[in-house]
């Protein structure tokens, strides 16, 4: 094999044709002396020959002698070839090995003497590069090779290999002189194996490896290098083949591989590197063979641990993915893992480190991301203000991604512009960029976050640089910031914030980051969101507050076991105690724990029963104060239902005392005017009734029409006089207590005949007919109230039915007591007047008091009457004309204790109370 050319732009001139042809002359010499000594032998013998078969036996002697010359001409013919073969050896060049065993070996092989001239091609380099060897001896110093650039990296990998120091554009002779000082530097045993393309005589590229080592004399000095070439496909070369080929393939391997392959010497240089140092970090192969140290990869502050590291690899220690963090020229951060290992090339004894850098930064961003996700799912649990939260979610992002700033604007829908929020930034000139955009405001379009907010959609500024028209930009390059970009945060589908980002890199629009962002903001849309949510809600708690403290009603709030958890400070005042000694007690006690012993309440309590029993209560009871002075209140509690389920009450109650002292003294007017009125109006109805028997008739016994009509018109006014009177001295006799009821058995059906038989005179004259089941059932009350009762219901039913109608009486008995009906056929009554009609001196019609006579206090009568039966009266529309009263009456009614009459206490009539468990709605209510 030929190596002569140029080793790139600086080859190595390697001639030895006036060597070479010395030794051929001195092998010629040699043979042509043997040639003509054998002639003369070979001629003298034939001679010899001839003349014996001529003369006979008297030639032996001459052919003795012949024979004995022949023998001495052969003998000094192989001293003189044996003298000539071994002067030629010994002046032979140490370059030229022995022919018979290298012509015959199949790598390419060659050699090259001290002087760079090419003393030996064996016809295997002959066939691997297409030339014969006396035309490329001919040619040696203007042929070339190598392919472009491989004689200097061959030069590189030896010198590397040896440790020698580097030299750049050596001459032909210093390149060469140099190859022989790393060769002669390295063991006798080293024969290192470097991958090389070699240039045919037809132009084409052959890979192949090369082994170099040192040839030298008998007495061990240098005397030239020898070159072994083998092929790469290893097809022609036998045994070699098959690791040649694994060889190419894990080669293939490496430059297609995408982490980061080297062959590092024991002083750090690069003696191999795959095309991944390029597309990684844009490193040529040249650069990094070039470099003093595989230290100047990386950055100065990770310098020293990679010493370290490559240290306790060439000290036998394996290393794995050691974390680092490189910047790249353009300042982008990349994350990356070494492992360094040593290894002994099989050809060498000189030790390497086996060198694998990885890539991991996509892979980090990725676990940084799910890791920032999970971060921000607990942050968003954890108790702390929005801006705390917020500051601490945008450090997490930046650190992951590798960003300097992050600002977060918020939309002031009033006044139209984005406001500063909140921000991070990392150390340095990102903490001024901050603090300088504390004072800014932006409209929407405005600047790289009002882009944002205009669109809904981010925004990106790859280069700032151009930017000089944007007093943003110019202040971010000022940080030497280089890109930005800014997402909107969306809730539901407006805009409530935007974030903003800058970098001391390029930043092109990335959609993984997106995505990161996208998740950060909805978690920072929920932050805002619950904020909003918390200020609307302390804003209304604050309002309620203001409401609660501003009413004079005690309000509390009770809970499902009717605990009082709630006071406002009017309940307080009300009960003279401080609302929050108050909290923690059971609503009965709150109300009625207060009470002297004697009047302390039992079981039977309408406000220990609706608590206990998640009712609905509401009327009048006495309150006691926390000093035990009490109070008469009107109270409501009402319960809470939260999806179908009682959750808890709200009780609010008023003192009425004023309201009782006001009806007292309505009382007593009323009894004075009862009394004061009585005597007299007996009187005027005594003299109109004589007048109208005709006492005061003209003499001859006959009256005048005006004189009766004026007495007629007397004397119905004085009845409704009295009627008046007489009702309301009833009702207050009744309400009071100070008229008892007297309960014994009582038939019903007898009852409803008494009253009809009463009511018939009335009826027929109104042409309404009467009419009554047979049904005969017996309860406990007062025959002469509830026939009072009747009486009156049928009185109205017959009043405000039209002619040739029915009124019907109807009972009907239940499981705790009995419902009577009166249903009546006339002109109805409004549904907002069904309750209403039971009031003091109401009638459905302003004018049935002129038509139809009546004070307006009869149904009054019947409710208190019907209520101290322990029982229920209430009005129904008919389905098609008319109404129904209703009255239920208990089988066994509880009759009502009489009160007092004394000033320090007033009687509070029975609650109206109503169940809200459906187990006890059978029994009719007032408003139904």
């Amino acid at each position: 094999m030929s190596f002569g050319g140029k080793m790139g732009d600086r080859s190595l001139v390697l001639d030895s044709v006036g060597n070479q042809r010395a030794t051929r002359a001195g092998r010629s010499r040699a043979n042509f002396i043997w040639s003509v000594l054998s002639a003369l032998v070979l001629a003298a013998s034939v001679f010899t020959v001839l003349l014996r078969m001529l003369a006979g036996p008297i030639a032996d002697s001459l052919l003795m002698t012949v024979a004995l010359a022949d023998a001495g001409v052969l003998a000094l013919g192989f001293r003189i070839r044996r003298t000539v073969t071994a002067e030629m050896w010994l002046n032979a060049t140490p370059g030229e090995p022995h022919k018979a065993l290298l012509d015959s070996s199949g790598p390419a092989m060659a050699a090259i003497d001290l002087d760079g001239h090419l003393t030996y091609m064996n016809p295997a380099a002959e066939r691997m590069l297409g030339y014969d060897a006396d035309e490329l001896i001919s040619h040696w110093g203007a042929t070339e090779i190598f392919a472009p650039g491989e004689a200097q990296r061959v030069l590189a990998e030896l010198q590397n290999l040896s440790g020698s120091h580097r030299h750049s554009d050596l001459s032909t002779e210093d390149g060469l002189a140099a190859c022989l000082e790393c060769v002669r530097s390295m063991p006798p045993s080293t024969t290192p194996g470097i991958d090389v393309r070699l240039r045919r005589k037809d132009g084409n590229q052959l890979p192949v490896t090369l082994h170099v080592s040192a040839l030298r004399d008998r007495s061990g000095s240098l005397a030239g290098l020898v070159a072994v070439a083998v092929e790469e496909n290893g097809k022609a070369q036998g045994t070699l083949a098959p690791a040649a080929d694994w060889q190419a393939r894990y080669n293939e391997f490496l430059e297609s591989s995408g982490d980061m392959t080297a062959t590092l010497s024991p002083t750090g240089r690069f003696l191999k590197a795959n095309a991944a140092w390029k597309r990684t970090l844009g490193l040529e192969t040249s650069a990094l063979l070039a470099m003093e140290s595989f230290l100047d990869v990386f950055a100065p502050a990770s310098r020293s641990q990679v010493a370290a590291l490559f240290r306790r690899a060439l000290a036998g220690e394996n290393i794995e993915s050691a974390a680092l963090r490189h910047h790249t020229p353009i300042g982008r951060p990349l994350d990356l893992e070494l492992s360094l290992s040593r290894h002994h090339e099989a050809y060498s004894t000189v030790p390497t480190v086996r060198c694998l850098l990885r890539d991991v930064t996509s892979q980090k961003r990725r676990e940084q991301r799910m890791a920032l996700q999970f971060a921000l799912t607990q942050m968003t649990g954890e108790n702390e203000t929005a801006e705390s939260l917020t500051t601490r979610i945008l450090e997490s992002l930046c650190l992951a991604e590798g960003w300097d700033v992050a600002i977060q604007w918020e939309v002031d829908a009033k006044e139209e512009s984005l406001r500063f929020n909140t921000a991070w930034g990392s150390p340095g000139g990102a903490e001024a960029f901050v603090k300088e955009s504390r004072t800014m405001s932006f409209a929407s379009g405005e600047e790289l976050p009002g882009r944002a907010w205009k669109d809904g959609q981010p925004a990106w500024i790859t280069d700032l640089a151009p930017l000089t028209s944007s007093a943003r930009c110019l202040s971010a390059l000022r940080r030497e910031m280089v890109s930005g970009w800014a997402a909107p945060i969306l809730v539901g589908k407006k805009v409530v914030a935007v974030l903003e980002f800058y970098c001391r890199f390029p930043l092109r629009e990335d959609h993984e980051s997106e995505a990161a962002v996208e998740s950060v903001a909805a978690s920072l849309g929920q932050i805002e969101a619950r904020r909003h949510e918390r200020q609307r809600n302390e804003e209304l708690y604050r309002q309620q507050e203001i409401l609660l403290d501003s009413v004079t009603d005690g309000i509390c709030g009770i809970d499902r076991d009717g605990v009082v958890s709630f006071m406002n400070p009017a309940a307080g005042r009300l009960l003279a105690a401080d609302p929050s000694s108050l909290i923690g007690m059971s609503v009965h006690d709150v109300l009625h724990g207060f009470a002297p012993a004697g009047r302390r309440c039992g079981e039977d309590c309408v406000i220990r029963r609706a608590a206990g029993h998640l009712m609905t209560s509401a009327g009048e009871e006495n309150v006691f104060r926390s000093d035990g002075s009490s109070f008469p209140a009107e109270y409501v509690l009402t319960p809470l239902v939260d999806q179908g389920q009682v959750a808890g009450f709200v009780l609010s109650f008023r003192d009425i005392s004023q309201r009782f002292a006001l009806d007292r003294l309505k009382d007593e007017f009323i009894s004075t005017v009862s009394h004061e009125l009585r005597t007299p109006l007996t009187s005027i109805r005594g003299a109109l009734g004589l007048l109208s028997s005709g006492v005061l008739n003209q003499p001859n016994g006959q009256s005048s029409d005006k004189a009766t009509n004026l007495l007629r018109i007397a004397l119905s006014n004085s009845d409704r006089l009295v009627r008046l009177i007489n009702d309301i001295l009833d009702l207050e006799r009744i309400q009071s207590g100070r008229e008892p009821l007297t309960f014994r058995p009582v038939v019903l059906g007898d009852l409803v005949r008494q009253a009809i038989d009463g009511m018939q005179p009335v009826a027929e004259s109104a042409g309404v007919q009467l009419i009554h089941d047979a049904t005969q059932l017996e309860i406990a009350g007062d025959p002469d109230r509830l026939l009072q009762v009747l009486t009156n219901l049928l009185s109205n039913a017959v009043k405000f039915s039209p002619p040739n109608s029915t009124v019907s009486i109807m009972t009907r008995p239940g499981v705790t007591g009995v419902t009577i009906s009166v249903i009546d056929h006339g002109r109805g009554i409004p549904a907002d007047k069904l309750e209403a009609i039971f009031g003091r001196f109401q009638q459905v019609d302003a004018s049935d008091a002129r038509e139809k006579g009546g004070t307006g206090l009869g149904l009054a009568i019947c409710r208190s009457i019907v209520s101290q039966h322990s029982g229920r009266i209430w009005a129904e529309r008919n389905p098609l004309r008319g109404s129904t009263f209703r009255i239920y009456l208990p089988f066994q009614p509880e009759p009502m204790k009489a009160s007092s009459s004394s000033n320090d206490e007033i009687l509070i009539p029975p609650a109206v109370t109503t169940s809200t468990d459906p187990a006890q709605t059978s029994t009719p209510t007032s408003n139904a």
